[in-house]
């Protein structure tokens, strides 16, 4: 089967992290991001965060992808929550 061409991550508003709709702590989502990266197309990651989401908790989501290897981080807005 072929990887998924992207990864969703959401962050709420008290800072936890979803996989594709499941929620992970910080290992889990190192190892997950470890594991998209080590694919041999990786993912491209969709980063959702509530408005509210402190910018630390989606910058240090950022840092870990990057580390781990994942560079393409796209920025999803949901236009019905914005008003």
């Amino acid at each position: 089967p072929l990887p998924p061409a992207h990864v969703e991550i959401a962050i709420d508003a008290a800072g936890q992290v979803f996989w594709n709709g499941k929620p992970v702590d910080k290992a889990g989502l190192q190892n997950a991001l470890q594991a998209a990266a080590a694919q041999s197309t990786p993912p491209e990651l969709q980063l959702r965060a509530e408005r509210t989401t402190a910018y630390e908790q989606v910058a240090r989501v950022m840092a870990v992808a990057n580390s781990a290897g994942l560079t393409r981080i796209a920025f999803v807005a949901d236009p019905a929550a914005e008003q």
